[in-house]
C-alpha cells in the first residue's frame, strides 16, 4: 500500500534529540493488537451474510486507514533516521568531550581542596572547628525560627477560628500544612509535637466548619426543591467553598493520624490520585455537607407526620427527585474544585449527592418493608414496588446517574425477591384471564381503517400478551442485580415460597407464555370448525408470538446474563417455548388442511360419480366444464379466498401450498383413480 512520502524536517543546532519512539503514532501497536482484533470479530451482531460482510468491511477499512498512517509515520522516520543518527552521533562526541572536561576540573578542585587544609593546618589550625561552630549556631538559630513559626501557624488558626474568619482558617490551615516538610527537614526532633498540636487544631477546625456549614446552607435553604438561581447565592457559594476546602484539610489530617512524616507530605503537598485517604477525606467531606439533605429528609419522612404516610412512597422518592434535580449543582459548585484542587480525581460530588440520595430512598424503603403494615398488605408492597421503578426511570430521565446506586436493591433480598415474584404472578395471571374474557379479544388490534396496516393480522389477545410480556422486561431492566434480573428473563431453576408452593423462576415470563399457550389452544379446540372464529385469530396469534418471542428474546436474555453467564440454558428455555408456539399452529394449520380435505373428498366423490369422460362426451367434441365440477371448483375458490382474507400474510403463502396439494392429492386419488377403468375401455373402443 503506499502513501504520500512527507520531507525530512529541518534541524538546527538547538534543536533537542529526537527520540525515535515519539515519532511513533499512539495507535501503531493496535495493529498488532491480535486479541482486541479477536474480540471485535467475536462480538460481531450480524444476523445475515450481508450485515457480517458489511461490518468485516467496515473494520477491515478502519484497519486499512490505520495501516496508512502507520506507514506515512514509517516512511517519514526512513528519511530522518539518518539525519537523528547524525545528530546523535555528535552530541556523543561532545558529551565524551563534556566529561573529559568535568573530570579534569575535578581533580583541579580536589588539590585546591587539599591546598587549603594543609595551609590552614599549617597556620590557623582552629578555623575549622571555629566554622563548624558558627554552622552549627546557625542551624540552630533556623531550628528555633522554624519551631516559632509553627507556634506562629498554629496560633493563626486558633485566632481565625474562634474569630469566625473562613478566609483566614483556609490560609492558615494551607500554610501550616505546607509548614510540614520544614518542619521534617530543619527541625526533625519537634515535627511529632507539631503534628500532634496540628491534629488538634484540625478538631477543632472541623467542628467549627461543621456548625460554620449549618449556618451558612440554613441561611439559603438549602437543599431546594425548585429551581433556584445560584448567581444570587455567589457570596454564599464562596463562602461555603473556603470552609469545605478547610474541612477537607482538616479531615485528611484526622484520618492519617500520623506523627507528621513522609506520607502526610505526600497526600497533602503532592497528593497521588485515587489515594485511599484522599478518598476518604472526600466521602467524609460530602457526608459533613449532604448531612443537612438527611436530617430534612429524617424528618419530614419518618414519625406521624402525613408525609410519612406509608401508602404514599411517592412522597419521599418524588422529593429525592427534586433534592438532586435543583441541589445538586450547588452541592457540585462547593465541593468539586476542592476535590480537583487536592487531586481527588476518583471522587465526584455529582455522584456523591446521587449515591446519598439513593441511600436514603433505600434506607426508607427498608424500613417500610420491615414493617407489619407492609408484610400484610400486598397494595401497598406493589405501590411500592411501582414508585420505586418509576424513581428510577426518571433518574434516567434526568441522567442522575443512571445504572448506578439503585434503590431497587432492596428488592433483592431473598425474602423481599419472593414475595415480589409471586405478587407479579398474581398480577400478570389476572391481566391473562382480562385478556382472554374481553369481549374484544378476537378483534383486529387496529381499527378496521387500518387494518389494511398489519399483514400478521393480530387479534386485540395476542397484542395485549405480548405487551404484558414487554411491560414485564421494562419492569426487570433497572433490577441492578443479576439474581433478580435473571428470574424475570427467566433465568434460573426455582425458589421455594413460604405456603410451601413451588414457584420457578420461569413463571414470570416462560411459564407464563407456556400457560399462555395453552389457554389459547384449549379455545381454539372448542370452536366448531377451523373457518369459524376464532379458530384463523388464534393460528394469528401463535404466529404472532411464535416471531415475536423470537426476534427479542435473544437480546434481552444477552443483555441479562451479561454479567452472571448460563446463556446457553436461557436460550435453550426460550427456544423450547418458540418450538411450542410453532409446533401448535402446525397443528392447528394440519386440522385447516384436514377439514379442506374432508370437504373436498365429498365434492370429488360426487363428481367422479358423473359421466365425466364418457364415449358419448368425448364424441361431442365439448370442452366447457361440466355441472358436476363448478361445485368442486367453487370449493376450492372459497377456502382460498376465505385462507386469505382471514390468515396473516406469511401464513397465506404455505396454507395455500398445501391446500394445493390436497387438490393434486384428491383429484388424483377421488376422482382419476376411481375412473381408471373408463381410460381403458375408451382406448379399447377407439382403436
Amino acid at each position: 500500500m503506499s502513501s504520500p512520502q512527507k520531507a525530512p524536517r529541518e534541524s538546527s543546532e538547538n534543536d533537542e534529540v529526537v527520540v525515535v519512539a515519539d515519532l511513533l503514532p499512539s495507535d501503531y501497536f493496535f495493529v498488532f493488537n491480535l486479541d482486541r482484533l479477536r474480540f471485535r470479530l467475536r462480538t460481531l451482531t450480524a444476523s445475515s451474510p450481508e450485515e457480517l460482510f458489511r461490518e468485516l468491511g467496515m473494520i477491515r477499512a478502519e484497519y486499512d486507514a490505520k495501516a496508512a498512517v502507520v506507514e506515512e509515520q514509517l516512511a517519514v522516520l526512513e528519511e530522518e533516521l539518518p539525519v537523528i543518527g547524525e545528530r546523535l552521533r555528535q552530541r556523543k562526541k561532545e558529551m565524551k568531550k563534556i566529561k573529559t572536561d568535568v573530570l579534569a576540573q575535578r581533580a583541579d578542585y580536589k588539590l585546591h581542596v587539599k591546598k587549603v587544609h594543609e595551609f590552614a593546618a599549617e597556620h590557623c589550625p582552629d578555623v575549622i572547628d571555629r566554622l563548624s561552630s558558627i554552622n552549627e549556631k546557625l542551624a540552630r538559630i533556623d531550628q528555633l525560627k522554624c519551631k516559632e513559626r509553627a507556634a506562629e501557624l498554629i496560633d493563626n488558626c486558633s485566632l481565625a477560628i474562634s474569630t469566625s474568619d473562613v478566609q483566614g482558617v483556609l490560609y492558615s490551615m494551607e500554610a501550616a500544612i505546607k509548614h510540614v516538610q520544614e518542619m521534617n527537614e530543619m527541625c526533625p526532633d519537634g515535627a511529632a509535637v507539631y503534628g500532634n498540636r496540628l491534629t488538634e487544631v484540625a478538631s477543632n477546625v472541623e467542628s467549627w466548619a461543621n456548625k460554620r456549614l449549618k449556618q451558612v446552607l440554613e441561611s439559603i435553604m438549602w437543599p431546594w426543591s425548585d429551581a433556584q438561581d445560584e448567581r444570587a447565592y455567589k457570596a454564599e457559594i464562596d463562602e461555603l467553598a473556603k470552609i469545605t476546602g478547610a474541612l477537607y484539610l482538616a479531615l485528611t489530617l484526622i484520618g492519617e493520624r500520623l506523627s507528621i512524616g513522609v506520607r502526610l507530605i505526600i497526600i497533602i503537598a503532592a497528593p497521588v490520585e485515587d489515594d485511599d485517604d484522599t478518598t476518604s477525606a472526600a466521602d467524609r467531606l460530602s457526608t459533613a455537607v449532604f448531612d443537612r439533605v438527611g436530617t430534612r429528609f429524617r424528618f419530614h419522612f419518618y414519625g406521624s407526620r402525613k408525609t410519612a404516610d406509608p401508602a404514599h412512597p411517592e412522597f419521599f422518592l418524588r422529593q429525592l427527585i427534586l433534592w438532586m434535580r435543583h441541589s445538586i449543582l450547588l452541592f457540585s459548585l462547593v465541593i468539586q474544585p476542592v476535590l480537583e484542587k487536592n487531586k481527588a480525581a476518583s471522587a465526584s460530588a455529582h455522584d456523591s449527592f446521587v449515591r446519598m440520595c439513593c441511600e436514603l430512598g433505600k434506607e426508607k424503603a427498608c424500613s417500610l418493608l420491615d414493617s407489619a403494615e407492609y408484610k400484610q398488605n400486598v397494595t401497598l408492597f406493589s405501590t411500592l414496588i411501582d414508585e420505586l421503578i418509576a424513581f428510577e426511570e426518571q433518574r434516567d430521565d434526568w441522567e442522575l446517574c443512571p445504572g448506578q446506586f439503585s434503590v431497587l436493591e432492596v428488592m433483592c433480598s431473598d425474602d423481599v425477591r419472593m414475595r415480589w415474584l409471586k405478587v407479579e404472578n398474581i398480577a400478570c395471571s389476572a391481566r391473562v384471564d382480562d385478556i382472554l374474557c374481553s369481549a374484544t379479544r378476537w378483534n383486529h388490534r387496529f381499527v378496521e381503517t387500518f387494518a389494511d396496516v398489519d399483514p400478521l393480522l393480530v387479534c386485540e389477545a395476542a397484542d395485549a400478551f405480548v405487551s404484558l410480556l414487554l411491560c414485564l422486561r421494562l419492569r426487570a431492566k433497572p433490577l441492578p442485580c443479576g439474581v433478580t434480573r435473571k428470574m424475570f428473563v427467566d433465568l434460573q431453576e426455582g425458589a421455594e415460597l413460604g405456603s410451601g408452593s413451588f414457584l420457578t423462576v420461569d413463571v414470570v415470563q416462560v411459564i407464563l407464555i407456556d400457560d399462555f399457550r395453552s389457554r389459547l389452544v384449549q379455545v381454539a379446540n372448542q370452536a366448531e370448525s377451523p373457518w369459524e372464529t376464532p379458530f384463523s385469530q388464534i393460528m394469528n396469534a401463535m404466529w404472532y408470538l411464535e416471531k415475536s418471542i423470537d426476534e427479542w428474546g435473544e437480546a434481552e436474555l444477552v443483555a441479562a446474563l451479561e454479567e452472571e453467564g448460563e446463556r446457553e440454558d436461557a436460550r435453550g428455555r426460550l427456544a423450547e417455548s418458540v418450538k411450542m408456539y410453532k409446533h401448535v399452529w402446525e397443528a392447528m394449520a394440519g386440522d385447516v388442511i384436514g377439514s379442506f380435505r374432508s370437504q373436498l373428498r365429498t365434492f370429488a366423490a360426487n363428481y367422479a360419480n358423473q359421466n365425466w369422460r364418457g364415449v358419448t362426451r368425448l364424441r361431442s367434441g365439448d370442452r366447457e366444464i361440466s355441472a358436476a365440477f363448478c361445485p368442486l371448483l367453487l370449493r376450492v375458490r372459497t377456502a382460498l379466498s376465505d385462507t386469505a382474507a382471514k390468515m396473516c400474510a406469511p401464513a397465506v403463502v404455505i396454507l395455500f401450498r398445501r391446500m394445493l396439494d390436497v387438490v393434486a392429492e384428491i383429484l388424483m386419488e377421488h376422482v382419476i383413480t376411481l375412473v381408471h377403468f373408463k381410460f381403458v375401455y375408451l382406448f379399447a373402443h377407439i382403436s
